[in-house]
């Protein structure tokens, strides 16, 4: 590290060494460099949309929604369909909770759910249920 006076020199100097070692004939690829290994085959390469790439690298977890449907991802609660209460669903986000779905088991269809907002979850209108002649908050 002394060989370098900033991090630029350091990302230069990398850079320069990995061109060299891919462009290197290598013992192990028969005398073939790495760069024309890696072309002989660029037929199996998958290109991916961006939308593809991250979603390839979303976690994958296994939940259960609460009765109030709910779910809570790291200390954090997210609002559920209510068609889903009781149920144990897939659930994909990304490392930085930025994005937080829900997978359809059928087509693998992604749902985007949202944070709980507890204010407004307070104030929403709730039906009522006729238990007899009286009627009862649910």
């Amino acid at each position: 590290m002394d060989d370098f006076k900033n991090i630029d020199q350091l990302q230069e100097s990398l850079s320069l060494y990995v061109q060299k070692y891919n462009q290197s004939p290598h013992s192990s690829l028969n005398g073939r460099t790495p760069q024309d290994r890696f072309f002989e085959e660029s037929y199996l390469i998958k290109y991916m949309t961006p939308q593809q790439i991250e979603e390839t690298f979303l976690i994958e977890v296994e939940r259960k929604v609460s009765a109030d449907n709910v779910i809570r991802i790291e200390n954090h609660d997210y609002e559920v369909h209510y068609r889903y209460a009781k149920q144990k669903l897939l659930i994909r986000y990304a490392p930085d909770l930025s994005r937080v779905y829900v997978v359809d088991r059928q087509t693998n269809e992604l749902t985007e759910l949202k944070l709980l907002d507890k204010v407004a979850n307070s104030t929403v209108k709730r039906t009522f249920v006729r238990l007899s002649n009286q009627e009862v908050d649910s």
